[in-house]
């Protein structure tokens, strides 16, 4: 891969793995609401 690709695939990456975090969290605070 080159560094050009590199480049351009970084953000996505970031921006995939966050999303991943948000989807695994959103149902923990449902969860948390819906408890208390």
């Amino acid at each position: 891969m080159t560094k050009n690709n590199r480049k351009l695939l970084e953000p996505f990456k970031l921006g995939h793995t966050t999303l991943k975090n948000r989807m695994v969290k959103a149902p923990m605070e449902t969860r948390l609401l819906t408890l208390s």
